[in-house]
């Protein structure tokens, strides 16, 4: 069964659906474009790079990450990429909050 995890890059809001452990999914997708482009462009640009990339393949039939946000995602994954091609992801389980009685 596919789970969805909500992602934010950069002020930019992707999610990803899978079937296991979203962290080490999401990090190892990230990290590929991160060995794609470290070295090819300045550092201080990469991560942008990294976005327009993401970007770019979500025209592709089966994308690994798509844009927008999916509502009730389980999960919200926060994703730095550093200037020398260092990843960081925080995040992790959403909190439901229930208000009025309902589910938010």
């Amino acid at each position: 069964m596919s789970t969805y995890a909500n992602i934010t890059i950069k002020d930019r809001n992707f999610h990803l659906s899978s079937d296991g452990d979203d962290r080490e999914l999401l990090e190892e997708i990230v990290k590929g474009y991160v060995r794609k482009y470290k070295g090819l462009v300045k550092p201080e640009i990469l991560s942008e790079v990294i976005i327009n990339s993401i970007l770019a393949d979500n025209f592709d039939l089966y994308p690994l990450l798509e844009q927008g946000l999916v509502e009730l995602a389980p999960y919200h994954w926060h994703v730095v990429i550093g200037p020398r091609g260092g990843v960081r992801i925080t995040g992790g389980k959403v909190k439901k909050k229930v208000l009025d009685g309902n589910l938010r």
